[in-house]
């Protein structure tokens, strides 16, 4: 096969191969080779159009033929014979000699295949290893973009880039990053980004300020190949502003020394001015000791009633000389002994700045600046404060012409003091010459590297396998010319033997005229470390969630489902992939709940977080399910709510236990107040009908009567109705034939509903006998028609259907009444629950007592203005 390297290049070019083998292993390359972009599968030869390989090339359009004479006449490259035959090997391998194909017998082809498997598998690393990288372009603080080197087309930006230029995918690069041009920057750096065979050169870096934006960038452009094979330049820009602008203080310093003139006041004076405009607004000025006082020789800023001596003691000074601060001491004055000094409290200082400044190892003053608000120092900054401490003590060195002199030499001693101070820092330094020749090293670094200092000291950077291989080496000739780099994190192994986690930082330094680099190390170990633990706890955590018995469901502040656990899965039916990123509450909660829910919601958001609230759910299947939920506030990394955990716990068995509960308390209730009832109401129908045997003559009087008999018996019926539904009788129970039970319920009602535009249709089909009370499931029959025929004021039609499925026997009535809502289906079983202004709220709770006595089901389907139906299950048997 092709080199790597010429497969990448040659994006149009593919390996042509023919299979020669239907059996599975003629399968297993097809199954490899036909989804390989740079592989074209000519065709399949085989005696037996059954064969596996053979069904599989049919299904993916490959062409087959019983004879390889076929594909004789093809351009191939190569021949994969996996009949397993050797006298087959042979005819190929004669017949093909003489055109350059190479032909692969079956154990070779079985080796290739297990590489090829294998690399599919190196593939779909790479490809989640892009992804990853993807994401961390995005994340990158960096401005990255990706430019065709023949169009200049930008193809790829990442989000830091667009929220300064805006949107510029599929724009030139030259016209988008820079004003007013129109054609390909002159100092574009596309010719040496790759060689005259069109090969990458390697990382071209350099520094330019845009003009659009008007900062500094430190730019790394390289060639590398895009997905679709083509090459491309990727720029890789850091704003080096802050670094420009920290070149420039340091010029401008560099440029005072070399103006320093035999005046000590006005020097001084000069190199408090450049202190103040490094620190910001601020009072500066340098004291000297004289005795147990202070005296203030110059100043920057300072109020007019600033004393001129002040005491040592009570004042950030004494720190100062007690720890001898060679090193800026900065000092949080509110939160210390000195906020109580009357200076200090009289110009409301909140934060000082001071460091040690002596001569012939003696103290002699201290320079120092006071700030009226909190502030925090970079690195930078106290090292400037270093240098000028020292240019300064310098300068109490120089007293007439011949000491001037000798400025040049002891500003060099400020060197030597910012040598000292690399000592001090935490992290590894090293600095180096032209030759790759290490000339100081601090003991930060030793600690890093496990190296002693001469085997340190001893090192060509320039030839050190492990530099190179990190292409540190390259960095570091780059800073030697003037650039700054920063590379890692990555795992870097010292000649000792010692592997640690590192970045690396290089920043060019001048000194005597000659190039050096300073290297800056920090040590990630332990911060590696502790993200690889980090990740275990995660994973811990996950498990738990993915394990628990209860719904736990992660949503953002709109209500937007974030994460889900395995159990929301199992219980609701929906997959991850169907619900995340929608609304939980338009997907779970009925719609007669959401305003409930979305107004718990919001306050839980506020912080009152609610507990055992009972909201119900629906499944994916439409069931609904009873759930108690508790929530938890869920916070970002800045402490800021940024969603809820909600906690949901399945209690749909429970609440039909409490049902069931309900209903036997309810059941005992009206059988004890039917027996107490119903004894005066027969005293009350007894003496009345006794009273109408008497000769009554007066009309009024009878027709009273007559109304108490009535009513009495009315009455009477309600009792028995409620008896019958405390504790349904099922009285004589027979074989008896549904269609001709129903039938007999029909014939006495279908006139009178006839009279009210209601039509009965029957739907009867012919059911087995089964054994029942018949009195009693006419009664339901009636309940059912009376309740369809109520709905429907304006007439109507009453479907009624019976059919058998499988063990049970179906009755339904459907009507095309006004139907119900959702609140009102959820409670027609509970016992004086009704609609009606005349109603009891007894009739289908009876109904429903009836037909579970008989070991059957009563359901209801209903919808408003779209009718209801009621299904009755009852068993064959």
């Amino acid at each position: 096969m092709k080199s790597l390297e010429s497969r990448n290049t040659q994006k149009s070019e593919k390996e042509r191969i023919l299979i020669v083998g239907g059996g599975n292993r003629g399968r297993a390359l097809l199954d490899i080779f036909s989804t390989d972009p740079l592989i074209e599968i000519v065709g399949l030869v085989d005696i037996d159009e059954n064969a596996p390989a053979v069904k599989l090339a049919k299904s993916l359009g490959i062409r087959f033929s019983s004879h390889w004479n076929t594909f004789i006449e093809e351009d191939i490259n190569i021949i994969f014979n996996v009949t397993g035959k050797v006298s087959v090997q042979t005819l190929l391998e004669s017949q093909v000699r003489d055109r350059r194909i190479t032909v692969i017998d079956g154990a070779s082809a079985k080796f290739i295949w297990q590489i090829l498997k294998e690399r599919k598998k190196v593939e779909e690393a790479m490809r989640l290893s892009n992804l990853r990288f993807e994401a961390l372009l995005r994340g990158l603080d960096a401005y990255i973009y990706v430019a065709d080197m023949q169009t200049y087309e930008i193809i790829y930006a990442n989000e830091k880039l667009k929220n300064i230029f805006g949107d510029v995918v599929g724009k030139k690069c030259y016209e988008v990053l820079h004003t007013g041009q129109k054609d390909p920057c002159p100092f574009c750096t596309n010719p040496k980004l790759v060689d005259s065979q069109g090969k990458p050169t390697g990382v071209v870096v350099w520094d330019f300020q845009s003009p659009k934006t008007k900062r500094w960038y430190s730019c790394r452009d390289q060639a590398v190949p895009w997905p679709d094979g083509r090459l491309v330049r990727m720029e890789i820009a850091c704003d080096i502003t802050e670094k420009k602008r920290e070149e420039d203080i340091l010029n401008g310093i560099n440029q005072i020394f070399l103006e320093l003139g035999p005046d000590h006041r006005k020097n001084i004076q000069k190199l408090l001015s450049a202190f103040q405009k490094v620190l910001g607004e601020c009072i500066c000025l340098y004291s000297r000791e004289e005795k147990d006082k202070f005296k203030v020789i110059e100043g920057v800023n300072l109020p007019s009633d600033f004393p001129l001596f002040y005491p040592k003691e009570g004042t950030p000074y004494s720190e100062i000389i007690s720890k001898e601060a060679i090193y800026p001491l900065v000092i949080d004055v509110e939160n210390s002994p000195y906020r109580d000094n009357e200076i200090i409290r009289k110009m409301g200082i909140k934060t000082y700045l001071g460091t040690f400044v002596g001569v012939e190892g003696k103290f002699k003053g201290v320079l120092c600046a006071f700030f009226k608000e909190k502030r925090e120092f970079t690195p930078f900054q106290l090292y400037i404060t270093a240098i000028l401490s020292q240019a300064i003590q310098n300068e109490e060195e120089i007293q007439n012409e011949e000491e001037k002199r000798l400025t040049q030499e002891r500003l060099i001693k400020a060197y030597e003091m910012s040598k000292h101070i690399l000592d001090q820092t935490p992290f590894g330094v090293y600095i180096v010459n032209k030759e790759g020749k290490v000339e100081y090293v601090n003991q930060a670094m030793l600690d890093i590297s496990g190296d002693t200092k001469e085997t340190f000291m001893s090192l060509d950077v320039f030839n050190i396998e492990m530099h190179k291989r990190i292409g540190l080496d390259k960095k570091i000739k780059d800073c030697l010319n003037g650039s700054y780099f920063k590379l890692g994190p990555l795992e870097y192994t010292s000649l000792s033997g010692k592997t640690t986690v590192k970045n690396f930082v290089g920043i060019p330094l001048k000194e005597d005229g000659e190039e050096k680099a300073i290297v800056i190390v920090e040590d990630l170990t332990e911060e590696k470390q502790m993200e690889k633990e980090l990740e275990k706890r995660a994973t811990l955590i996950e498990s738990i969630i993915e394990n628990a018995h209860s719904i736990i469901l992660v949503v953002d502040k709109e209500g937007n489902i974030l994460t889900v656990n395995r159990f929301l899965e199992n219980i609701t039916g929906y997959s991850r992939e169907e619900i995340l990123g929608k609304n939980w509450c338009d997907i779970f909660i009925p719609s007669s709940f959401q305003e409930q829910v979305r107004k718990a919601f919001k306050q839980a958001l506020a912080g009152r977080i609610f507990r055992s609230f009972q909201v119900p759910i629906f499944t994916k299947g439409k069931r609904e399910l009873e759930i108690s939920w508790d929530s938890s506030v869920l916070k970002d990394t800045q402490d800021s709510v940024s969603g809820l955990i909600l906690f949901g716990y399945d209690i749909t068995e429970k609440k039909k236990i409490e049902h069931a509960q309900r209903l036997a308390r309810l059941g005992e209730l009206v059988s004890d107040m039917a027996h107490e009832v119903n004894n005066p109401l027969m005293i009350i129908s007894g003496r009345a009908q006794l009273a109408l045997m008497e000769e009554i003559k007066n009309a009024e009087i009878e027709k009273a009567l007559r109304v108490i008999v009535e009513e009495s018996q009315r009455a009477k019926g309600i009792i028995q109705r409620l008896l019958l539904f405390s504790k349904p009788s099922k009285g004589e129970v027979k074989e008896v034939d549904i269609n001709e039970c129903i039938e007999e319920v029909v014939e006495l009602i279908e006139h009178q509903f006839f009279l009210r535009n209601v039509k009965i249709v029957k739907k009867y089909k012919p059911l087995p006998k089964i054994k029942v009370d018949e009195k009693q499931i006419q009664e339901v029959i009636i309940n059912l028609l009376k309740n369809s025929y109520d709905a429907m004021q304006g007439g109507g039609t009453i479907t009624i259907s019976t059919f058998p499925k499988r063990d049970k026997i179906k009755i339904e009535i459907a009507d095309t009444g006004e139907g119900m809502s959702e609140e009102v289906l959820a409670k027609i079983f509970e016992p004086f629950f009704t609609t009606k202004e005349q109603g009891t709220g007894l009739g289908l709770s009876l109904c429903y007592g009836i037909i579970k006595a008989h070991n059957g089901n009563l359901q209801f389907e209903s919808a408003l203005g779209k009718g209801t139906k009621a299904i009755i299950s009852l068993p064959l048997k």
